[in-house]
């Protein structure tokens, strides 16, 4: 079964007088698969602390919270239901809610982490107001089991002061935990191919390791993340491919306009051609021409939903950026890549 989790993040600003936050998480099952806790820079916190045995009942845990950002709460909403025929409140049938408010919101870069109770989607939505406009903002993720995720919030409620400013904290790890959280949640191929977009990551990875050893953190370094964002771009154009079709090339999409659109051995031509002759690409190429993949790639099932499209993409845009601006900027030139419209506010 797919679990999806539903995450509506409200910025109301009053400007000169007021200023309020609201984060409010709902899943779409209940109990809810996920929690939050909000930090600010002091390390105060508000939200989810830990699970706690119940005194009550030995086999069950209890969440508990802390509420230590000034005038902030954090709380649980269980609905339920009457059952017209025998009056008992069904507690399972509307999902729950997590509530998160601030009032007199000081200026301030507020990180909010996500913990996984399970793997689940989630959706955040962030909704800013002042005395002249609103701003909204959508994002959407995976997340696993006993993870966490961070997103960073400047906010300045200050009359005349920029918007706030949201980013993400990504690493290899997060575009790895994609991809498996796809996977158990039937988004993305079988083992196989799954494996194989792991594998290209991890051979990416090694690269980046060998930059960040680097003592010139300047020219050098950028230089040598060319190949990891040449890899990376590689493999979304792989999904980006996959996407197009239904895992049977005689029934390719209809936003496939010809075949070869939907062929991934026209992604790997591609990058062979472009690379193959590179040095800077020798390491990546004595990895990846022994993947086991290259045996298995006609026979395994292949396919990418669109929500795993979106989510993998916009955290290795994510991650790029997090290169620097001029890397971004290069990798825009060079690559074209993949944004999904509603979050072309993050990739300007």
């Amino acid at each position: 079964m797919k679990i999806y989790l539903f995450l509506l993040l409200n910025i109301i600003f009053f400007v000169n007088v007021y200023s309020y936050l609201n984060i409010t998480a709902q899943s779409g099952d209940n109990p809810i698969k996920i929690e939050f806790i909000v930090i600010d820079s002091k390390g105060n916190q508000t939200g989810f602390l830990s699970f706690e045995p119940d005194e009550d009942e030995p086999n069950e845990m209890l969440r508990t919270s802390v509420e230590n950002i000034p005038n902030t709460s954090y709380t649980h909403n269980a609905i339920g239901l009457v059952n017209q025929e025998t009056n008992e409140i069904m507690t399972n049938v509307v999902p729950e809610d997590i509530v998160f408010v601030m009032s007199d919101v000081a200026k301030d870069t507020y990180t909010i982490r996500f913990i996984g109770l399970d793997n689940s989607t989630f959706t955040v939505k962030i909704k800013m107001r002042d005395e002249n406009k609103i701003e909204n903002i959508y994002y959407k993720s995976f997340i696993s089991s006993r993870t966490t995720q961070e997103l960073n919030l400047f906010l300045d409620p200050t009359p005349g002061a920029p918007p706030p400013v949201l980013t993400k904290v990504v690493t290899f790890q997060t575009i790895k935990e994609d991809i498996e959280v796809a996977y158990k949640l039937n988004q993305i191929g079988d083992d196989k191919f799954t494996k194989s977009l792991l594998s290209m990551i991890n051979i990416a990875e090694k690269l980046y390791n060998k930059c960040e050893k680097m003592k010139d953190k300047d020219k050098l370094k950028k230089q040598c993340y060319r190949p990891v964002v040449a890899i990376l771009r590689m493999m979304m154009k792989r999904l980006e491919v996959i996407n197009k079709l239904c895992d049977n090339k005689t029934e390719c999409k209809s936003k496939c306009k010809v075949m070869t659109e939907c062929d991934e051995d026209e992604v790997f031509k591609g990058f062979d051609n472009k690379y193959r002759k590179d040095i800077e690409f020798k390491d990546f190429f004595s990895e990846w021409d022994k993947d086991e993949y290259h045996k298995h790639k006609k026979t395994c099932k292949r396919y990418v939903s669109d929500e795993a499209l979106e989510i993998i993409a916009t955290d290795i845009n994510w991650f790029i950026k997090g290169f620097g601006e001029e890397v971004w900027n290069d990798y825009k030139k060079e690559h074209n890549p993949y944004i999904p419209e509603k979050y072309k506010q993050f990739f300007k």
